[in-house]
């Protein structure tokens, strides 16, 4: 690992960006997008060719209009009686484009309405093309009903791992020499059995989960597919079968044959039992599945084996049975681990015909808790996408599409980036990453200590007093972090009054749930009109996780992966891309293997970006404030990074944003906000130590994300000079927020004197002019002595009182300008 100093000192080269852009104004990338759109419009409307079949990737930031540029190239489509499969993260998210895609029928038949020709005669317009939301049996209808009437039979079957469709829905048998369909008593008025029979053309929404799920028989295909957002994840499957299931006798497939026609194989279930007591041997041996045919099992056994294991006896259920026979059935049923045995002989094939040195997909190992571990085989593989015909022209949307993984589904495909700049102030952090670790508390048999469970506390308090400031500041907040700590962070003491006062500051944000957990925003609307997002921490997936992802995606390759075998990752040198085009390098957590690490940036780097994305930063009037609180180093464009130290707030700041008013005396300071300064000594002490609100960073970034294109900073505060009633001697002073009214400062303060005040002024925005040259010497005496001049009286600040605190009270921002002060 390279010193960091070195390349600082002249030394070492820093690397150059990890990501590089070439960015679109937002009207060429959204011609593009209409383009390809129309292109996969003409290849469903044209129908299979024969030929390779048209899948185009397209790679944008969420905010785009994707989306909405897709529902008006599917109208056509539509009118041509073909059906569309569109496939969603969630069923929210299909509800709402379902909606928006009715209005946009509606208005195109409005409108078709009106251009009409009054002159000939009328016809009615046809009727609008379906549009519906494919759901599943735990699905409610309109009434709160379950959509499925057969619920505790749908659980029992999922518990004994056998088929709901064939057993509780539909099943051909053959009676009486002719094929019959035996049929659930309730299909006639079943919403889930009427969808699977579906023939309609019209367009229709459906989860991830139903992309990896073969269509019902009865059910039309798709004509066109699109598929939006991550959903390759639903495809990775992994299973595992302890040790001692995997070398039992299989006592349910009783006397069967290996082979009818080979008496000498024997019996199905000693012949298994003595071929998986081969793999276990060859696998604790090391030996490479290339030679296990040398040492008496091939593929083709493998493929025999996984036959056999499949045929064990299932319950006799049809679902013309009655409720309760199904359940006796069921309840004598002893489900066996026949499946999951034929997978692994299934994926011990793959391994045989691929070749490789060294087992990939398949591993053994130990699992379980501590004092219960078992051995087990787990398998990885990654499943065919049964949903989406092989002929439909398929069209994805990901704003984290990676090349190499798409492609191993859809080798054809041509992908299309649409980088867009992001409206936005970007900050990033420096010098942590901020793992789970330093936030949430770790009991001692954890591997926690009292030094680390401070730690994760001071780090929360400072996470809560951040989110707070910027919610007073900046306007609605959305704070995402882990999962694990949300609870802590709403109901502990430490940070539940922080954390509801941040939520109140603005009652826009009341109306969602500014929390939100890393990994679960995705494809979320919610968020656009906030203006500002701060990302607490990463999702950092553990070495052996990352690993069997890839195990998953990878499992047919050919050129073998390299497998890290250790519990940490090595660190390497990352740069940011900024905006200034200076240098900003971050050592980042990294796996060695390119195609490891290619999984690694999809769970980790590219979550965080659709954090980021929530807030639909292409389309902005004003740029939002984004705080990347980790030193991940992602796929965006910073304006700064800073250590932690510094993006935390300052006492002075938080007491600003929590009261409105900062009072300049040390004493009062304390006595308002015993929770940040224990006395007036440490008011005292940590002003001239911390400085003030124009030295604290968080406060200046804030600051210039308001302002105009995020340009000359806009003040956040202002400073305001008072009596007390029936005090004597020089005025008063403080920091006031810049958006509160006088009324509202007197109050404040009133407040914190528990007294009434008089004469307040308050220094607020102003517009400068030249000064002139006849201005008297006494007045410009007075503008460099701590004071300005407005309508003739000269108005003291903070740091002219003496004994006062210097709190930089001249302006909030930089240098005290010396000019004459105008109203506004």
């Amino acid at each position: 690992m390279a010193d960091l100093r070195e390349f600082e000192r002249g030394g070492v080269a820093p690397p150059l960006p990890h990501y590089t852009v070439d960015n679109l104004l937002a009207a060429e990338a959204q011609a593009l997008l209409r383009q390809e759109a129309a292109t996969w419009a003409e290849a469903a409307l044209a129908g299979p060719s024969g030929g390779a079949r048209t899948v185009i990737g397209i790679r944008g930031a969420a905010g785009l209009g994707k989306s909405t540029t897709l529902l008006e190239a599917v109208l056509p489509l539509l009118r041509a009686g073909l059906r569309v499969t569109f496939f969603v993260p969630r069923l929210n998210l299909g509800d709402e484009l379902a909606g928006k895609a009715i209005a946009n029928l509606e208005a195109v038949a409005e409108a078709e309405r009106r251009d009409s020709d009054p002159l000939e005669i009328w016809e009615p317009p046809p009727p609008l093309p379906p549009v519906g939301v494919l759901r599943g049996r735990e699905a409610v209808d309109v009434a709160g009903a379950a959509v499925c009437g057969r619920t505790a039979l749908v659980n029992a079957l999922q518990r004994k791992g056998l088929s709901v469709y064939r057993n509780l829905c539909e099943r051909f048998a053959v009676q009486d020499g002719s094929p019959v369909a035996l049929l659930c008593p309730m299909a006639h008025r079943c919403a889930h059995y009427q969808q699977s029979n579906d023939a309609r053309p019209g367009l229709f929404f459906a989860p991830h989960a139903y992309l990896t799920t073969p269509a019902p028989s009865g059910q039309r295909k798709p004509d066109a597919v699109i598929i939006d957002e991550s959903w390759w994840q639903v495809a990775i499957k992994e299973r595992s079968i302890n040790l001692e299931d995997w070398l039992a006798d299989r006592v349910w497939l009783g006397d069967a044959p290996v082979d009818e026609d080979d008496v000498t194989l024997g019996l199905a279930r000693a012949w298994l039992v003595r071929r998986a007591g081969l793999v276990h041997q060859l696998m604790l041996a090391g030996t490479a599945p290339a030679d296990w045919p040398a040492h008496g099992l091939t593929a083709d056994d493998c493929r025999r084996a996984a036959r056999l294991e499949g045929e064990s006896a299932a319950p006799a259920i049809d679902p013309a049975m009655a409720d309760s026979d199904i359940g006796a059935v069921l309840e004598a049923h002893t489900p066996t681990p026949a499946s999951r045995l034929a997978g692994l002989w299934r994926a011990l094939a793959v391994e045989i015909e691929t070749a490789r040195s060294a087992l990939h997909s398949v591993t053994l190992g130990k699992a379980g808790p501590t004092d219960a571990r078992r051995t087990v085989i787990a398998w990885f593989k990654r499943s065919d996408l049964r949903g989406v015909p092989a002929e439909a022209p398929v069209l994805l949307l990901d704003a984290s599409m990676d090349p190499e993984i798409v492609r191993l589904w859809f080798p054809t495909i041509r992908i299309v980036r649409l980088d867009v700049e992001r409206k936005a102030l970007v900050v990033g952090l420096t010098d942590r990453a901020l793992g789970q670790s330093s936030l949430v508390e770790l009991a001692d048999k954890n591997g926690g200590s009292n030094a680390g469970r401070t730690f994760a506390r001071n780090n929360r308090l400072a996470l809560a007093n951040l989110f707070e400031v910027v919610s007073a500041t900046a306007g609605p907040t959305l704070l995402a972090t882990y999962k694990a700590i949300l609870p802590t962070l709403r109901d502990h003491p430490d940070t539940a009054d922080t954390v509801a006062r941040a939520i109140s500051k603005n009652p826009t944000i009341a109306k969602i749930s500014p929390l939100g957990h890393l990994g679960g925003l995705r494809g979320s609307d919610d968020y656009r009109d906030y203006a500002a997002v701060i990302v607490a921490g990463r999702l950092q997936p553990t070495v052996l996780a990352v690993e069997n992802l890839a195990r998953a995606l990878f499992f047919d390759a050919v050129m073998p992966l390299a497998f890290l075998g250790a519990n940490r990752l090595p660190k390497v040198e990352r740069q940011r891309r900024m905006r200034d085009g200076s240098e900003s390098v971050a050592l980042v957590e990294a796996h060695p293997a390119p195609r490891i690490q290619a999984v690694l940036e999809q769970c980790r780097e590219r979550e965080l970006e659709q954090v980021v994305d929530r807030l639909r930063l292409i389309h902005r009037i004003r740029p939002a404030l984004v705080i990347v609180a980790s030193s991940v180093v992602l796929d965006i464009t910073y304006d700064a990074v800073l250590p932690w130290s510094d993006l935390v707030p300052s006492r002075a700041v938080s007491a600003l944003v929590r009261g409105g008013v900062l009072p300049a005396n040390a004493g009062l300071r304390a006595t308002a906000f015993p929770d940040l300064w224990t006395s007036a000594e440490a008011a005292k002490k940590d002003g001239q130590r911390a400085g003030q609100l124009g030295d604290n960073p968080l406060w200046k970034l804030i600051q210039r994300a308001l302002s105009p294109n995020c340009g000359t900073a806009k003040p956040l505060a202002m400073d305001a000079t008072y009596r007390r009633d029936g005090v004597r001697g020089l005025p008063s002073a403080a920091k006031v927020l810049a958006d509160l009214t006088d009324d509202e400062i007197k109050a404040a303060l009133e407040g914190l004197h528990g007294d009434a005040i008089k004469g307040l002024r308050v220094v607020r925005a102003v517009a400068a002019e030249a000064v002139p040259e006849d201005v008297s010497d006494a007045t410009a005496a007075g503008h460099g002595t701590g004071s300005l001049a407005i309508d003739g009286v000269v108005v003291l600040f903070p740091d002219a009182i003496p004994g006062a605190a210097n709190t930089d009270a001249g302006c909030n921002y930089g240098p005290r300008p010396q000019l004459i002060i105008a109203a506004a």
